[in-house]
């Protein structure tokens, strides 16, 4: 079954799309943009020794947050194991 005129320009417009998405990315990284935004560039990495600093000031959600940004588990699994503080 041929495709219509209209997916054909659907089809083309999202192929010129992407690749204007890809070369403006490429002058972008080319131009230093990785070096201009810090936000893409993490400054430290949390540790488990900032969980600990953390629930010792009596910062809990702030511990169960970091734990799983770092260990990448559930809210439950985080929970837990600050609780018992078992990292």
């Amino acid at each position: 079954m041929p495709m219509s005129t209209f997916g054909i320009y659907l089809a083309s417009f999202a192929a010129a799309l992407l690749a204007g998405a890809f070369f403006f990315y490429l002058r972008w990284v080319a131009q230093g943009g990785r070096e201009k935004c810090p936000s893409l560039i993490p400054d430290r990495v949390d540790t488990i020794e900032d969980v600990r600093q953390l629930l010792a000031n009596g910062d809990k959600i702030g511990a169960i947050k970091m734990y799983r940004e770092i260990n990448h588990v559930s809210l439950k699994q985080a929970k837990d194991a600050v609780e018992a503080e078992s990292f």
